[in-house]
């Protein structure tokens, strides 16, 4: 029994000691996922610069040096420690090196071991005005817009429309000046390629998402193995701790910057916090746990998440108190808003229209009476010595901006009051 015990003893000292050296190489940092000999690698290069080819004409992932692939090389010359030379290109040029390179694939260009995945930009169909298409065979009539190199791609997929046709066009400048002057009912695009196109301009709708078409943009790995199981392993944990984070920031930044937003504007969006109204209307809005779920919900994270907007949330089921005469009374009602995009750009092409009426009035000493309606939207200064403003009186207008902005960004909505509760909001709308 000693003598076993004797030969047992140094076996069991030579499997810990084993699996002691097989975790200390083996174990992942939890910053970066890299190993001992992985980082070893990194240390015995750090003096040789990495190339990495960068997109830098992509709305959020890469402009002018900034956006989400930027970041990316900036968060792994921070946490692993190698350095790397940004070699920033546009989108509709290729890729020129056998290094570490951010690429584009088409629709129908399939992806490799060789590419790690970081997004899918999904094609929209966008138009002068609203046009409710919740399938493909809701397309009749229409002449779409398209890249040439599209082309053939979105005939095939929307083959179950009706009466459908198109016009290739080889530039996005052609496409959108094909969708003003009305020679195309809509065109179709990448979304996020061409966000500049349409995330300050209020006269375009996006009536439909292709799920079916998208571009890709992948890192493709270099022909540096060694290089390769790091940028995997370090792109794998980026990917899942700091992506959305960092997609969240640009896409706000980028928001803020094609709106011509200051600083003090944005202070003013995110230091408030909004009352959303609800009512339970599953699957859209149910309260669980003191907050909104379901399809509006989820919109409603996105929308905090994305721009630090701090929500609270009343039913709007709920006791209301009116006043007649001198007395009040209370009646438990339902309220609904709806919104109508037909109505809205109607009732903005008036106020507008009310706008153009005021900056022609004011430039000739008009009087007071004369801006009937649109005063509402007009700040008067009396010109006469006596300070008091009638309809007789010559007055100096100016624009009051706030009162303008506020109206705009209600153009299109509409509030129902009912007292038939148990009705779903679709139902009251109806």
């Amino acid at each position: 029994m000693k003598k076993k015990l004797i030969i047992i003893t140094p076996i069991i000292i030579a499997l810990v000691a084993f699996i002691f050296v097989y975790r200390y190489y083996n174990h992942q940092d939890k910053n970066t996922s890299l190993t001992v000999v992985e980082k070893r690698w990194v240390q015995d290069n750090k003096s040789q610069t990495v190339d990495i080819e960068v997109i830098n004409d992509y709305p959020i992932y890469g402009t002018a040096g900034k956006g989400v692939l930027y970041s990316f090389v900036k968060d792994m010359t921070k946490d692993v420690g190698l350095d790397f030379n940004e070699i920033p290109y546009l989108k509709t040029s290729k890729t020129s090196t056998n290094s570490l390179r951010f690429r584009i694939l088409d629709n129908d260009e399939k992806q490799s071991d060789n590419d790690l995945f970081l997004f899918e930009d999904y094609y929209i169909a966008v138009g002068r005005d609203y046009q409710r298409l919740n399938h493909i065979k809701d397309m009749k009539n229409l002449t779409f817009g398209v890249f040439d190199t599209d082309a053939s791609t979105i005939s095939y997929y929307l083959k179950s429309g009706t009466n459908l046709s198109y016009k290739s066009y080889k530039t996005i400048d052609e496409l959108y000046s094909a969708l003003e002057e009305k020679q195309v009912d809509m065109i179709i695009v990448p979304n996020i390629m061409y966000l500049n196109k349409t995330i300050s301009n209020n006269n375009y709708s996006i009536n439909y998402y292709f799920t079916e078409m998208t571009k890709k943009v992948v890192l493709t790995l270099s022909d540096n193995e060694e290089l390769n199981k790091i940028v995997r392993k370090y792109y794998n944990k980026w990917k899942e701790t700091k992506f959305i984070k960092e997609y969240d920031k640009e896409y706000f930044d980028y928001y803020l910057t094609q709106n011509k937003l200051t600083s003090k504007k944005k202070a003013d969006l995110v230091s408030k916090v909004y009352t959303y109204g609800y009512v339970e209307n599953v699957p859209y809005e149910k309260k669980v746990n003191g907050r909104v779920a379901g399809i509006a919900g989820e919109y409603l994270d996105r929308i905090a998440r994305f721009s630090d907007i701090e929500f609270k949330y009343k039913k709007c089921i709920d006791d209301f108190t009116y006043k007649l005469d001198n007395s009040k009374f209370t009646v438990k009602q339902i309220r609904v808003a709806s919104f109508n995009p037909s109505l809205a750009k109607k009732q903005k092409a008036e106020i507008l229209k009310q706008v153009d009426k005021i900056q022609s009035l004011s430039s000739s000493q008009a009087k007071r009476k004369e801006y009937g309606d649109a005063s509402k939207y007009v700040t008067f200064t009396p010109i006469d010595s006596n300070g008091e403003v009638d309809d007789e009186t010559i007055v100096v207008a100016s624009l009051n901006n706030e009162k303008i902005e506020k109206d705009l960004a209600l153009c299109g909505y509409n509030l129902i009051i009912s007292s038939e509760l148990k009705m779903k909001p679709l139902d009251i709308y109806n």
